[in-house]
């Protein structure tokens, strides 16, 4: 497995060629850092952090896992925090090849800590995410577990008519049926951002 760290503190898995994608999907920490550099004028921080809740990585069980995590956002806010990353959505092939080749891998979350803890000492990352990250492998919780709870919007909009957004949820393919506005938001609606990163 081939890791990185992205510009706020997240770690990512290679995946194909020079395109890797973040092991979790975006956290409130990311989301936060998003506020802070720019101010974005479409967004109520507070009603987002609201309607969804706010919790220390310790504070993390089976039954609030989306709390750690960004949702309540729609399909443009979602491309735009991607920008800021420095990636974008992943296509509905790419996440079909992730969610199936890379997040069922059972050691996905052992091998990321490692990288993180090798990373934590160039002070490379956010330690929260690595608290988190931590938090979640003590559970026993992997990766394909937080879709239970998260679904994650991919680049097609719409993928069927009528403004259907295309999620993983519950290791299936489902499509969540929401408005034909791109500006539509679900309260279980997350992102993960794919980057494309070469080492120089």
């Amino acid at each position: 497995m081939e890791f990185m760290i992205d510009r706020s503190g997240a770690p990512a898995i290679k995946f194909s060629g020079t395109k890797y994608i973040y092991i979790l999907p975006v956290t409130k920490y990311q989301f936060e850092r998003f506020i802070w550099s720019t101010a974005p004028s479409w967004c109520d921080y507070e009603k987002i952090i609201e309607d969804t809740g706010r919790i220390s990585p310790h504070e993390i069980n089976i039954k609030n896992l989306s709390s750690a995590f960004l949702t309540n956002i729609n399909f443009e806010e979602a491309q735009e925090i991607c920008r800021w990353l420095c990636g974008r959505l992943p296509t509905v092939k790419e996440w079909d090849e992730v969610y199936e080749m890379v997040f069922s891998n059972y050691l996905l979350f052992d091998e990321a800590l490692k990288y993180m803890t090798e990373m934590k000492e160039k002070r490379k990352i956010d330690i929260r995410i690595l608290k988190l990250l931590e938090h979640l492998h003590r559970l026993g919780i992997k990766r394909r577990d937080l879709n239970s709870s998260i679904g994650e919007l991919v680049s097609e909009f719409p993928v069927e008519p009528y403004g259907r957004i295309y999620l993983k949820h519950n290791q299936e393919q489902a499509l969540i049926t929401g408005s034909p506005s791109k500006k539509t938001r679900g309260n279980n609606f997350g992102l993960c951002c794919v980057l494309s990163y070469v080492d120089e």
